[in-house]
């Protein structure tokens, strides 16, 4: 009887609150697809590094967790104070609380369970769409094949319905103390306001509003720390449930003020029916604007990384191979030896890098690359020299220069036209997020080499790999007739391959480094503390092997310089582009998919009680309309007022979240920018984030507003 009272009443809700079941469902499918990945065996094998991938998901979903415990906390909530009365006539016609408890845990879990089983049917292609994703990233063609992971299935089951048990196991200890009253009246609790406190509540809004402000001056204004972002994050909470607060009673002081606006049209039914649901749900609105707030922030950050995606390893990476030596006079012989048996040369250039003693481009960029804000300034935005010289973590200690032979060999191997400079003339090859720095001051400078007094004649921003090999952002191209001018300074090979090598040639390569060095790797760094740890070495011992060796880690980097990129810098002694393309991606998609996966549960969930509150209300509001109906107004006026109702409900928290999220976006994508030297703008990355939010936004209010429409025609 309970379980045929039970299946019945489930069908009932699924039909009623079918925006929530959609929603869940899209939650288990996301939970199912991210896991199954990464606990696939096919990306541990592509990939050393798909640990952090993992961990990645991992604290991903523990956000989730907690937002959909909050949904079902919520919905759960909701839906009994709906059956309120329902429960009460139970409880009348002789049916204990355990009973009714048990009934209503059986409903849900049958809802939860529905849920699930659609969401991991669809998770499955999910899941495949995202495998088939990361074997583009390694160039490798994926086969989509039938079958679930139990890994993945038995992970995301257990957060799925661990979120169902926990909420549910609260509200069972809830039937356990109503009563028959209490279930009566429990659909009305929530429209109890005290009143005669609407005057003073109504300064919360320009309280709120201060503290938004604030929070965007601080974190504009002041140098970024932790406890600036913490007081940031809540100064910004505390004002937007400020703003809700005071917006529900300074819109009940306007209609009881009986404002201008109030008995135009039909405004009045529309402003009683928002300061009613504003009032009964200021927690709520202030919580649904901070997940839409994130859901934003979240699509931005993933525009900004996957735009960076590309151009990291175009700008990075234009070379096949390129091998970098302290040793000038180095001839790399077998690095060569070690590329031709695994894959055939097609072209390759040993040369070498030179430097005058000269640092008048090094301080110019120390001034202009906007990269260092302003770090190495002084008050009257001149150079700090002192400050320069002893944080100076970006350039070589003197300019870098390249012979014109060099570098047109090079412009070969990559497919670029060569250039021709005059006997006394000479060009730049910078960065193109530096060369927007240079102004007319570096144009017109001469480079005195020796004897000679070159005068610039162009400057190229094409793809070179400057984060230290060919140059720290930029590289002083010069005629070949001054190399005797000149002192080499590092020796470089760069190699055009006839085929993709093998994924060994990069570890091949390092390990030649390394082995020819003496240099650890980061294990063998590790490995060696531990062992020096474990043996009771003193401290002076540890300090001194640290302070020789701590140079000489992380894979094999010994450059000097590389360069003013931030956030993600790709440097090496060698580089292999395949090898370095597909870690750059890998890294970049580790950030990329989680942030996307929250955003897109923050934006349903957020959008799925905003759909639910409506639409469960629609046929209390029937009443309401048959007045409208009976005072004379025509279906499609009625319609019309639907319209501006749901559109008013569903903008206010949008908009207000837009206004929150657009100025940290844009500044953030505008820094972004500047750091890594990724293509587009903060305003472009938001208005691509912005584009996605609204059209799920949309479809959101269309099917509620056909739903509503619907409700109240019944």
């Amino acid at each position: 009887m309970l379980i045929r009272l039970s299946l019945r009443n489930a069908r009932r809700s699924i039909r009623d609150y079918l925006i929530y079941l959609i929603t869940m469902s899209g939650v288990a499918a996301l939970m199912f697809a991210f896991d199954s990945v990464v606990f696939s065996k096919d990306i541990a094998r592509m990939c050393e590094d798909a640990s952090i991938m993992g961990a990645m998901i991992g604290l991903a979903t523990i956000f989730i967790i907690l937002i959909v415990s909050w949904l079902i906390h919520y919905m759960v909530r909701f839906m009994l104070e709906k059956r309120s009365r329902e429960f009460g006539t139970y409880l009348l016609l002789g049916m204990d609380q355990k009973k009714i408890a048990r009934l209503y845990l059986i409903e849900n879990l049958i809802m939860g369970s529905v849920a699930f089983v659609i969401g991991v049917f669809a998770g499955f292609f999910l899941e495949q769409g995202l495998l088939v994703l990361f074997y583009q990233l390694f160039s490798k063609e994926y086969q989509i094949h039938v079958g679930i992971s139990p890994v993945g299935l038995g992970v995301a089951f257990v957060c799925f319905f661990a979120c169902y048990l926990k909420t549910l196991r609260k509200s069972r200890k809830l039937f356990r103390n109503m009563t028959i009253s209490d279930f009566m009246r429990m659909e009305k609790e929530n429209e109890r306001i005290k009143a005669g406190r609407d005057r003073i509540l109504q300064l919360l809004f320009p309280v709120g509003i201060l503290l938004l402000v604030g929070a965007y001056v601080v974190i504009c204004r002041l140098t970024f720390s932790v406890g600036i972002l913490f007081l940031c994050l809540a100064m910004t909470v505390a004002g937007i449930y400020c703003f809700y607060s005071g917006l529900a009673s300074l819109l009940f002081c306007y209609l009881e003020r009986k404002g201008a606006g109030t008995y135009r049209k039909q405004y009045l039914f529309i402003l009683r029916q928002l300061a009613s649901k504003l009032r009964t749900m200021r927690f709520t609105m202030g919580t649904i604007s901070l997940l839409l707030c994130v859901a934003l922030l979240g699509g931005s950050i993933a525009m900004m990384f996957a735009q960076y995606q590309e151009t990291a390893v175009r700008n990075v990476l234009p070379f096949d191979v390129l091998v970098y030596n302290e040793d000038a006079d180095y001839r790399f012989e077998q690095e060569r030896r070690i590329i031709e048996e695994d894959t055939p040369i097609a072209g390759e250039l040993v040369y070498q890098i030179y430097h005058n003693e000269d640092k008048s481009m090094i301080h110019y960029l120390a001034v202009h690359n906007a990269a260092f804000g302003g770090e190495y300034c002084d008050q009257n935005g001149q150079l700090d020299l002192s400050q320069f010289e002893k944080n100076n973590w970006a350039y070589y200690d003197y300019d870098t220069y390249m012979l014109e032979g060099d570098y047109n060999e090079l412009r070969n191997l990559l497919g670029l036209a060569p250039i021709t400079l005059g006997q006394e003339g000479y060009a730049i090859q910078v960065k193109p997020r530096v060369a927007k720095y240079l102004d007319e001051e570096i144009k017109d400078r001469v480079v005195e080499v020796g004897a000679a007094n070159l005068k610039p004649e162009g400057i190229y921003t094409d793809d070179f790999s400057q984060n230290g090999h060919n140059g720290a952002d930029f590289v002083i191209i010069v005629p070949d007739k001054v190399r005797d001018e000149l002192t080499a300074y590092y020796s470089l090979y760069a190699a055009k391959l006839v085929a993709e090598p093998s994924d060994a040639l990069k570890n091949k390569l390092d390990q030649y480094t390394n082995g020819k060095t003496g240099r650890m790797t980061e294990d063998e760094y590790l490995a060696k503390l531990e062992s020096m740890i474990a043996s009771g070495a003193s401290v002076e011992e540890i300090e001194a092997f640290e302070q020789e060796k701590q140079l000489l880690v992380f894979a094999g980097i010994s450059l000097k310089a590389t360069g003013s990129d931030q956030i993600i810098s790709l440097a090496a002694d060698t580089l292999v582009q395949k090898t370095e393309r597909q870690a750059t991606m890998f890294a970049v998609a580790s950030i990329i998919f989680p942030i996307v996966y929250i955003g897109l549960v923050f934006l349903c969930i957020a959008l799925t009680i905003l759909a639910v509150q409506q639409l469960s209300d629609s046929g209390k509001y029937r009443f309401r309309f048959d007045v409208l109906r009976k005072l004379g107004l025509s279906e499609r006026q009625i319609d019309g007022v639907v319209w501006r109702q749901l559109l008013i409900y569903y903008m206010l928290p949008a908009l207000f979240a837009v206004l929150l999220s657009s100025g940290i976006s844009i500044l953030a994508g505008n820094k972004f920018v500047v750091y890594t030297g990724a293509s587009g703008s903060g305003l472009y990355y938001y208005g691509l984030s912005l584009m996605i939010f609204f059209g799920v936004y949309l479809l959101y209010f269309l099917a509620t507003y056909v739903g509503f429409v619907r409700n109240i025609r019944k």
